[in-house]
């Protein structure tokens, strides 16, 4: 589905990670919940963020990207020093839904990963994300959760 997202300003952990590595990433969110609180938070969604690059932090050896576990903050939230904050950028993106246990989310990233937009779309330079909200339950059988991957209109 194609849909309009507004800006999102968003602050978190991150570390980085490899297409054979991804343990740096649920490490992130084992830490999360507990620093959380930490953040004046806008809402109680919650956000995967997949980032090719961030200036102010440099790749492990091995590893090709950034991950970002998050939750939206209000403009004015004091950041603590080892957190990031960035805004997700509003505008249009396809908008996959996973559904069950976080476990066999590999499948669903299958498709998301082939799936080219068509005209008059093209994939955006941007960060893709998910977005964790009350309909997930992590390695529950009915746990859902949403995937955003950025579009520009050509």
């Amino acid at each position: 589905e194609i849909v309009e997202r507004k800006d999102t300003l968003v602050a978190g952990l991150v570390d980085s990670f490899g297409v054979h590595d991804k343990a740096n990433i649920f490490e992130l969110w084992d830490k999360f919940p507990e620093r959380v609180s930490e953040l004046k938070v806008a809402d109680t969604n919650t956000y995967g963020v997949v980032m090719m690059h961030l200036p102010t932090h440099e790749l492990k050896l091995g590893h090709d990207k950034f991950y970002m576990a998050a939750a939206p903050v209000e403009p004015e939230s004091e950041l603590p020093p080892d957190m990031v904050q960035l805004t997700l950028a509003g505008g249009p993106y396809a908008k996959f839904t996973h559904h069950g246990p976080l476990s066999q989310f590999e499948k669903t990233l299958v498709e998301v990963c082939s799936w080219q937009p068509e005209a008059p779309y093209m994939m955006r330079h941007a960060p893709m994300y998910e977005m964790y909200d009350q309909r997930f339950k992590f390695e529950e059988a009915d746990s859902v959760f949403d995937v955003y991957i950025p579009l520009e209109k050509i």
